[in-house]
């Protein structure tokens, strides 16, 4: 069976305390489009429906490049709906 149609996801806070406050944009940015890759290239994962969700732990410095923190957090997001 295929997906169509639009997925949306809505995060409602995204806390990234630790994140220089200059980066915050970036990373945010970065976490939604590889989030959106994610989706397209795997699918959705079957969600148990429950009201929050761990995905692993992230493990990059918060001072790295912004991008490579977006796409952190998106694959522990990603793995986290699994």
């Amino acid at each position: 069976m295929a997906l169509t149609g639009d997925v949306v996801v809505e995060i409602d806070e995204l806390d990234l305390g630790g994140v220089p406050p200059a980066r915050r944009f970036a990373v945010a940015a970065a976490l939604e489009r590889e989030l959106v890759r994610l989706v397209a290239d795997g699918g959705l994962p079957t969600v148990a429906d429950t009201p929050e969700r761990a995905g692993p732990a992230v493990a990059v410095p918060l001072d790295a490049n912004p991008v490579l923190v977006g796409q952190a957090l998106a694959r522990s997001v990603y793995e986290g709906l699994a």
